[in-house]
């Protein structure tokens, strides 16, 4: 589900962008969860290697269903032009 762009002001008075992901954000995804699982993957299900061994077409098919699906999406977070991070949503119906 794709979600409009909007540009928020914090409280802090910093204005960040959100919009939503594309399957073509796929390279950028994949470097973050790389960097940043590197450090905290003891938080996670994954093991502290499993996002560099993600293939760039595996992030591109899931980024594609966050981008079509009607029940879910992802939106990722920009100050200043550059990418802070993501939030995704889905909602599962029984």
């Amino acid at each position: 589900m794709k979600i409009p762009e909007k540009q928020v002001t914090l409280k802090n008075g910093m204005t960040v962008t959100i919009k939503s992901v594309k399957a073509d954000d796929a390279d950028l995804m994949l470097r973050h969860l790389q960097i940043s699982h590197r450090e905290s993957y003891k938080n996670l299900n994954q093991s502290a290697d499993f996002w560099t061994k993600f293939s760039i077409e595996e992030e591109k098919r899931i980024l594609g269903e966050f981008e079509s699906g009607r029940n879910k999406f992802m939106l990722s977070v920009w100050l200043d032009g550059k990418y802070v991070d993501e939030y995704s949503y889905q909602l599962i119906l029984k």
